[in-house]
């Protein structure tokens, strides 16, 4: 009877350990997957965590300036009407401003499963400091 409490308790432990172990996985698959979606990669691109959006546009103003001279630019210059440095660096703000309100909601997400993964790594560890604390 003793013996098939202790296999009982081992086996919800082990449970228990395989269903955290699972999560830390799903948690790591949704930010890699997040990552890969929208090209958060290429910094220049886009948002840092916790940059406001004139922060963004403040560090890759160059990217986006010459976006909007690629395009708007462009366009306006087909139809033989330039635009001046100012109206492109508005243009560029603009770019920046939308990619940043596009990526906001994803990088919010990713801020959340960042926090928790750390948290689950950090409850995994003092779990093991307890554990080697008792014998």
């Amino acid at each position: 009877d003793d013996d098939s409490e202790k296999a009982r308790k081992k086996a919800k432990k082990a449970a228990k350990k395989e269903k955290e172990k699972q999560k830390r996985k799903g948690i790591k698959h949704e930010i890699k997957e997040l990552n890969e979606k929208l090209g958060i990669d290429n910094d220049q691109r886009s948002p840092l965590m916790g940059e406001s959006v004139a922060e963004f546009y403040a560090r890759t103003t160059d990217f986006w300036n010459n976006e909007a001279a690629r395009t708007v630019g462009q366009t306006a210059a087909d139809r033989g009407e330039p635009l001046s440095a100012k109206e492109l660096k508005r243009e560029g703000f603009q770019l920046a401003k939308s990619r940043y309100e596009e990526l906001k909601p994803i990088l919010d997400r990713l801020n959340e499963l960042e926090e928790m993964q750390r948290e689950a790594e950090e409850e995994k560890k003092s779990k093991k400091e307890r554990k080697k604390d008792r014998r």
